[in-house]
């Protein structure tokens, strides 16, 4: 268990259900983040934000290009509550 998710479990940023948000990271940043893994859970007191969020995840906000909060397009200043599923892609190029 990394050192975010017991901070998760052990009850930080509770406000009701979960206590955490859950990142899912893909094509590549996955291996950019500074705890190994697809899907991490990080205390909502520690990501308020996106940015936030990809702060603590060890990820420099240049690597992301696209975010989905629930499912819906957001951005680095979205904010986040207790329970949100955040999708992190990188920037996509082509032609």
């Amino acid at each position: 268990m990394t050192e975010i998710d017991a901070q998760a479990k052990a009850g930080e940023g509770r406000a009701g259900g979960s206590p955490a948000v859950t990142a899912r990271l893909f094509a590549g940043l996955e291996r950019l983040a500074r705890e190994a893994g697809a899907e991490q859970r990080v205390a909502v007191s520690r990501a308020p934000t996106v940015r936030a969020l990809c702060e603590e995840l060890g990820l420099d906000a240049g690597t992301v290009g696209l975010v989905l909060v629930n499912g819906v397009h957001g951005d680095l200043a979205t904010g986040l509550q207790v329970g949100d599923e955040v999708s992190l892609f990188p920037p996509v190029g082509g032609g």
